[in-house]
């Protein structure tokens, strides 16, 4: 097995040091022939071994498990260490081995073990290692060498994997001779040499590589391991992890009740949806009218277009309320029959009443959804799982350099998808609202209902990611996963969170418990600060449009001026795009320019709508005209980074400050483009396509979609038993398979969650009204 390893050894250089210690295991195994007759060591029970001296340091029951293997009377391919070493990864970078062989297998125990530079999430080495269970994580930590402390220069590493090779080999040297020379009239024996052989290749090969590391003057370009290079001074840190002893249930290693409180609610809250839907089901059999609600517009992020403009002050008017039962059910029933799925699903999936101009915003909403998914289903497994051939992304000859990746890598862009859309339904719909009240705009109230709106649902997917998903499931990688979680969820972020000032505090968006959640920080300081463009368009246009210019212009300024400054980019496998990430990809001043582009072109197609007068007669040749622009402007957007990647990190500042401060806006302008066109009839076949009414319930679950896929990849990628392994088919298959399962969680969240939210606002509402 080892010598069908190769000389992939040449990559080992810093897992040298835990293999010797699996070789030596399996060598010392190897000592006693299948029928025991032959061995250097003693029975362990006769006390005969020097557990100091064999394994320094390590407890001495996990030392009598690992020798236990040399005086085993079962053939050797039915012995403990055999069937763990089997269990155990060897191939670089990352193996993870055969997971569920190992805990299926008596007496065993799984770790695994990850090198990491310089602190970076993502490991250069991985692998799985299968021990007796006796052997606790600290007998690990001893036997392979790991600091849990600090870490240790690559130099450092390599001088000490020389010394290891050596005593290695002076330790080996003395069954190996014995076997080959015996050789020619034993069978047995002369497997045990070349066994022998293969591993004294193996030891010099490492140490060869060992000897270049330790000996890179930092003018060499160091090691290469995997898709990183090491060089003499790049700190290394060895994490070792135990699928029993670091893993935290709802009870088990649970350093407080809140996952457990948060689990009871949540069977309580599909309680009362069940109870809800029963009291519902049994109304209708007795004949009983309901409530009326089932016609009524729906809210939210996701929904209708014409159905939001409720959601821009207080709810709107609520509609007519015909078929009230006589009979007023007490409140608590009422209450509960808010939660019946008898009476919100139908709400999920129906049909608009009649098309709308505007009608193909869904198919762009749920389209982008569906390729945020994509581009984050290449990213977020990353530090989980990763991918075992990390050569066929990264590397010159890898995806990177194709232009198919660039469309799997652009889905950062669609963001601004949603950002365009948001501000084109709030102009769209918030100037006929404004009319109706005579140009006064509630704002306290039209900002408490946005919160409540969106915010329920918000927290009920952090409690869910941070307190329920990461404490159930297993795997090699699950530890690794709910430290993930449990790093950036333990702490006060989930405070700025749900006050939406997540993006300043903490400023690194790392230390955020939901990271992808920035996108609703900005989309609620947007929505704050729409009211007071809306109030100047309704009585200061020119002022308005004056205002807007002046707000992009200042926010492409600073985007440009930050990107020059601390030398950003937009590579994402480099160091330019952590330092994009930090300073400036996930703030609203820098995110503004969509979402008042999207503004812009609200009130245009407002204009159009009603006063068509206003709608500009466009001849065949100019349609095809302003839409080749469109097109070309998206893909441009998509493909233009298509040379930085080929040839990593090539671009200026300069370079990458015109293409990240314009590329947003121009997609933003694209996609209003499309929209205006497809509005005014001049692209039907496309609008026919974008408007069709199947992409309506799916479009009023993009909210709960994006809220829920981070959770869905990461929680598959931490619970699967090897590394993903990269390629087009995967990507197609995995971005389907997250996206099935992202929507299929943002309805039940819709389901128990959104729209009781929605039929609680409405009934508060109609009271005040009332009143």
């Amino acid at each position: 097995r080892l010598a069908r390893d190769r000389v992939r050894s040449r990559r080992e250089p810093i897992i040298t040091m835990w293999r010797l210690a699996v070789i030596i295991l399996l060598l010392v195994g190897s000592a006693r022939g299948g029928d025991g007759s032959e061995g250097g060591f003693a029975d362990p029970s006769s006390g005969s071994v020097d557990c100091a001296a064999v394994f320094p340091g390590i407890d001495e029951a996990c030392c009598r498990a690992l020798s236990s293997n040399a005086s085993s009377h079962l053939p050797m391919v039915r012995r403990p260490l055999a069937r763990m070493a089997y269990a155990s990864g060897s191939s670089l970078p990352y193996d993870a081995g055969h997971y569920t062989t190992c805990v299926n297998t008596e007496g065993a125990g799984y770790f695994t073990l990850a090198w990491h530079v310089d602190g970076r999430d993502i490991p250069v080495a991985e692998l799985g290692l299968c021990l007796p269970a006796a052997c606790r994580k600290a007998d690990v930590e001893k036997l392979t060498g790991a600091d849990s402390n600090g870490g240790i220069s690559a130099g450092a590493i390599a001088n000490g994997t020389q010394g290891a090779v050596a005593k290695a080999e002076a330790m080996l040297r003395p069954f190996g001779t014995s076997f080959c020379a015996r050789a020619g009239a034993d069978s047995a024996a002369a497997a045990h040499c070349r066994e022998y052989r293969a591993v004294i290749a193996v030891m010099d090969a490492a140490a060869a590589m060992a000897n270049e590391l330790a000996s890179d003057d930092g003018g060499g370009g160091g090691v290469s391991v995997g898709p990183f290079t090491l060089g003499e001074d790049a700190t290394v840190r060895l994490r070792v992890a135990s699928s029993t002893e670091d893993r935290v249930g709802f009870f088990t290693n649970a350093k407080s009740g809140w996952a457990a409180f948060f689990a009871v609610v949540l069977v309580a809250l599909v309680a009362i949806a069940v109870v809800g839907t029963a009291l519902d089901a049994f109304e209708a059999a007795g004949g009983e009218a309901r409530d009326g609600t089932v016609s009524e517009p729906l809210l939210g992020d996701g929904e209708d277009h014409r159905e939001e403009s409720e959601e821009l002050v207080d709810a709107g008017d609520g509609g007519n309320r015909d078929g009230q039962s006589s009979r007023v059910p007490n409140q608590v029933a009422d209450g509960l029959k808010m939660f019946s799925i008898r009476r919100n699903w139908p709400k999920l999936v129906a049909a608009p009443a009649e098309p709308s101009p505007t009608d193909c915003l869904n198919g762009m909403r749920v389209l982008s959804m569906v390729w945020i998914v994509l581009g984050h289903t290449m990213m977020m497994p990353a530090p989980l799982n990763g991918f075992d051939n990390p050569e066929d992304l990264v590397a010159s000859f890898g995806a990177r350099s194709k232009v198919w990746f660039m469309t799997v890598i652009g889905g950062q862009i669609a963001v601004d998808s949603f950002f365009f859309l948001g501000g084109f339904l709030i102009a769209y719909l918030g100037v006929r609202d404004l009319e109706k009240r005579g140009g006064k705009i509630p704002y306290g109230a039209m900002v408490l209902h946005r919160y409540i709106r969106i915010t329920p649902a918000f927290a009920f997917t952090m409690v869910f990611y941070s307190q329920i998903v990461s404490r159930i499931g297993d795997g090699p990688f699950f530890v690794r996963y709910q430290q993930s979680v449990f790093r950036r969820c333990d702490n006060a972020s989930w405070v700025t969170s749900l006050l939406y000032l997540h993006n300043f505090v903490p400023f690194d968006s790392d230390q955020v418990c939901m990271g992808w959640s920035w996108y609703l920080g900005c989309d609620m300081i947007f929505f704050v600060m729409s009211p007071a463009l809306l109030l100047l368009h309704h009585h200061r246009p020119k002022i308005m449009w004056t205002v807007m210019i002046a707000v992009a212009l200042a926010s492409s300024v600073l985007t440009f001026w930050l990107v020059v400054h601390y030398d950003l980019g937009c590579y994402v496998f480099g160091e330019s795009w952590r330092d994009y990430s930090y300073y400036a990809y996930r703030k609203p001043y820098t995110r503004v320019p969509a979402h008042l582009v999207g503004m812009a072109f609200g009130f245009v197609n407002e204009r159009f709508v009603s006063d068509p007068a206003m709608t500009p007669n466009l001849n065949r040749a100019a349609v095809k005209t302003w839409g080749a622009a469109a097109v070309t402007a998206l893909f441009a957007c998509v493909l233009a980074p298509l040379s930085d990647y080929r040839d990593p990190e090539s671009w200026s500042s300069w370079v990458n400050a015109i293409f990240i401060t314009l590329c947003r806006p121009v997609w933003a302008a694209g996609l209003g483009i499309i929209a205006t066109l497809c509005a005014a009839g001049q692209l039907e076949g496309l609008n026919a396509f974008l408007a069709h009414p199947g992409w309506t319930p799916f479009a009023r679950l993009t909210f709960g979609a994006y809220l829920m896929h981070p959770v869905v990849i990461k929680w598959f990628a931490g619970t699967a038993t090897s590394s993903y392994h990269f390629g087009w088919r995967y990507m197609m298959a995995h971005a389907l398979f997250n996206s099935a399962f992202s929507f299929l969680f943002a309805a039940i969240a819709w389901l128990l969650v959104e729209r009781p939210v929605m039929s609680a606002m409405k009934r508060g509402t109609r009271a005040r009204r009332d009143e």
